[in-house]
């Protein structure tokens, strides 16, 4: 005989229905995440592209306003 302990088996067949899948166009899952750490996130990213969007349009208006006063000198 060996002092091994004997090997214990899992049942792996899941007897629950299966997580439902994101649409299109959304992010997946994580399993631990919370609906109110996913909402967290979704506004983070919204105010990201928010800035983002922000940004873009003052760095365009500063080069327009650089381009016209390089035409009027």
């Amino acid at each position: 005989m060996t002092d091994r302990a004997p090997i214990e088996t899992t049942d792996t067949t899941s007897k629950t229905a299966p997580e439902p899948q994101p649409g299109p166009g959304e992010p997946k899952a994580r399993p631990n995440e919370t609906e109110a750490a996913r909402q967290a996130a979704a506004e983070r990213r919204a105010r990201q592209a928010a800035q983002l969007r922000a940004n873009l349009a003052r760095r365009k208006a500063q080069s327009r306003d650089r381009a016209a006063e390089e035409e009027g000198l």
